[in-house]
């Protein structure tokens, strides 16, 4: 479907399976004329809700949801539902987690579909350069996922080919540009964003957050009263979980020495070193916390994202919200195509 082609784009980001509770059915064609939609409102209007979409669906994630990695088992139940010809029915919701990687890949393509579908060269630069100056606010007011969002597709190769395009674009947001574009990089294991995401919950005690997500206290403590907002990039947990559910619980002793039959004859001596030569050792590694958090540490600061997410103090504001919570994107085909009507 043309859904599933315009996924298939992003680089970093697993795509979900069909279900989520997203609406995708209407479709940009290249054909049609376009009107920016990013041009239409002002940065800090859009950011801040794109803010509250990316609170909302946070906060539907639970802990047992990440603890079970049930995100990779509802995309490979559906995945084999679709191969049976079968329909995906609303099973999927239950992982919300699903919902957030669905939203992350969605955004992302449009962000390219927006910039690609501008004829105009003028107007299609001043879109790259509104997407930057939205990049920015996101980045000031810690959105990582939406800041990540609109910096991949930026760097897709769909639109980073644009040379022409790009040399329009004035030289304060190409500044702006050159010094978030490394923040997705994901070279010794994402450490700018993720840098970047434990400064956020370093603030936040984490036994502190812990308790009062899971007793619903809200924000009535004092404590939490000025504290900034942030969203983390999920996708970099899942990758953690995802790293520490691959490594063996269990590895060789392969410093035991090896024993042989002493001159004294102590056969229980012996025996017990043989045993304890072929007992494995607990992999420490998988359960400290290291460059890859383990799961208790992935789980505290997911919680305490929530509750820096509860932090944010905007309003909704119904045009911008609802055309987010709809958004049109163009397929894969269509998002070529485009590229190469701007600039061939």
């Amino acid at each position: 479907s043309s859904i599933s082609k315009g996924r298939s784009l992003h680089p970093d980001f697993e795509s979900a399976v069909a279900g989520s509770y997203i609406d995708t059915t209407s479709i940009i064609t290249s054909r049609s004329p376009h009107k920016p939609f990013i041009l239409q409102y002002r940065s800090e209007i859009i950011m801040q809700q794109f803010c509250i979409i990316e609170e909302e669906l946070l906060q539907r994630v639970t802990w047992d949801e990440i603890v079970e990695m049930r995100w990779k088992k509802t995309r490979g139940s559906a995945l084999q539902r679709n191969e049976r010809g079968e329909s995906g029915g609303t099973a999927l919701l239950d992982c919300h987690i699903d919902a957030v990687i669905e939203w992350f890949n969605v955004t992302y393509v449009w962000v390219i579909s927006e910039i690609v579908s501008v004829q105009p060269l003028e107007v299609r630069a001043q879109v790259i350069e509104k997407f930057i100056r939205v990049a920015l606010k996101c980045y000031h007011h810690r959105n990582y996922s939406t800041l990540l969002q609109i910096l991949l597709g930026l760097q897709s190769p769909y639109v980073s080919r644009l040379h022409k395009t790009w040399h329009r674009v004035d030289q304060y947001e190409r500044q702006i540009f050159e010094k978030l574009k490394d923040l997705p990089n994901p070279e010794r294991n994402w450490k700018r964003v993720r840098n970047c995401m434990n400064n956020a919950v370093d603030s936040v005690p984490e036994t502190q957050a812990v308790e009062t997500i899971l007793s619903d206290n809200g924000l009535e403590q004092p404590y939490f009263m000025n504290q900034r907002g942030s969203i983390p990039f999920l996708g970099l947990y899942l990758a953690d979980m995802t790293s520490n559910a691959e490594m063996p619980t269990f590895i060789p002793n392969a410093a035991a020495p090896e024993v042989t039959h002493n001159v004294s004859n102590d056969d229980t001596s012996n025996d017990l070193l043989n045993r304890l030569a072929r007992t494995p050792l607990v992999n420490y590694n998988k359960f400290r916390i290291t460059d890859i958090p383990a799961t208790a540490s992935v789980v505290k600061h997911v919680l305490a994202f929530q509750l820096l997410a509860k932090c944010y103090q905007f309003e909704r504001y119904e045009p911008v919200y609802n055309y987010l919570k709809h958004m049109n994107y163009l397929d894969n085909d269509d998002i070529r195509e485009a590229s190469f009507q701007c600039e061939e």
